[in-house]
């Protein structure tokens, strides 16, 4: 099946032929405005392929170890956009002034603080401070105030550590600048155990190979089913990432087996959907994303719609699950339609401490 072909657009940020919606003055001016000059392909490129040994294994074998067909799907060909993706595409300008209007006046996103005990996490590690931000849908839709709030949210917590649950971009890639420019931020002053991400179904829709590179190259671990060991002093504190369920068949048994068995596992995976494997009961905490609180709900909280009966039963906030815990957020911006409903955006902040510690 044939690669599409790329082109370049000065300052060296790369955009696929997908983005013919786009006129190339209108991308030239984007990234003149909010690609930091100081990204380029060639760091990308060189950044991509300084991965150590383990890491290209691992991924080699997952990657020959899916079915080929739905793999060429959603790595080699980026998806045509669906019939509202394009109406959205078309109403850009309308679609982000609505959103940014409502999140000016209603409140717009709010943190979510949940202290957790865990029966494995050592004795000997700090306590671990999470932020949580999934579904930011940088796009047509989404705005920028949803996305601004959610970060400084995040950047006023400061963080041990950072995850992010997929979903950054819409569509397309004309979210990936602004994406970009916030990264580095956080690149220049990094929480001190790192951030670390895993992928949404929109995210391999827009083309992941060229996201995973911009991530890394800002400092961000993107984890397909792998796992980590957080640094000192969270030793034996590890964070197991999952691939997309929506997309492929998420390799979580073989990414949980990286992990000691009496160490602390927390899971990141963009969509509640993961809780249907068996092996996730390894998983002390997970964090989800997916679900945006139904996005559209009626005033006691019930969804108009969602996509399966696990988003339904884990919509949003904190979960127990046979004996472990499980944190959906509701997102930061939206698709669809540019609007929520009693379902407002949220930043989750955890705290993570062993069973009976008092935080």
């Amino acid at each position: 099946m044939r690669t599409p072909k790329t082109r370049i657009i000065k300052p060296n940020i790369e955009y696929s032929n997908q983005s013919q919606a786009l006129d190339t003055q209108f991308l030239n001016e984007m990234s003149r405005s909010y690609a930091p000059d100081y990204i380029h392909i060639d760091e990308l490129n060189r950044h991509a392929t300084s991965r150590d040994a383990q890491t290209k294994t691992a991924r080699r074998q997952h990657t020959d170890n899916l079915n080929a067909s739905r793999d060429d799907v959603w790595r080699d060909e980026r998806t045509p956009p669906s019939f509202w993706q394009k109406i959205a595409l078309r109403f850009a300008p309308l679609c982000s002034t609505i959103y940014d209007w409502q999140m000016s006046l209603g409140g717009g996103v709010r943190a979510v603080r949940h202290k957790v005990s865990l029966a494995k996490y050592p004795r000997a590690a700090a306590s671990l401070k999470i932020a949580f931000l999934s579904d930011l849908h940088l796009g047509p839709t989404s705005g920028r105030v949803a996305a601004r709030q959610a970060w400084k949210i995040a950047r006023d917590s400061r963080p041990d550590v950072l995850l992010l649950g997929g979903d950054f971009l819409y569509a397309d890639e004309r979210g990936l600048p602004t994406l970009l420019r916030e990264l580095q931020r956080w690149k220049r002053d990094a929480p001190p155990g790192g951030i670390y991400a895993c992928l949404g179904h929109h995210d391999y829709q827009a083309g992941s190979d060229t996201l995973i590179m911009a991530l890394e190259a800002c400092g961000v671990r993107v984890l397909v089913d792998e796992a980590v060991e957080l640094p000192h002093p969270w030793k034996n504190v590890w964070i197991v990432g999952s691939d997309n369920a929506n997309c492929d068949t998420p390799q979580i048994a073989r990414a949980l087996e990286i992990v000691p068995k009496n160490s602390c596992a927390i899971t990141l995976s963009h969509s509640p959907q993961i809780l249907e494997n068996a092996e996730i009961l390894r998983s002390d905490l997970t964090f989800c994303g997916d679900t945006h609180g139904g996005q559209i709900c009626w005033p006691n909280g019930e969804p108009l719609y969602v996509k399966s009966q696990w988003a339904r039963d884990y919509l949003h906030g904190l979960h127990r699950h046979a004996g472990n815990w499980v944190f959906v957020s509701r997102g930061v911006g939206n698709v669809g339609v540019p609007l929520r409903l009693f379902a407002p955006p949220d930043v989750g902040l955890i705290e993570i401490g062993e069973r009976g510690a008092r935080f």
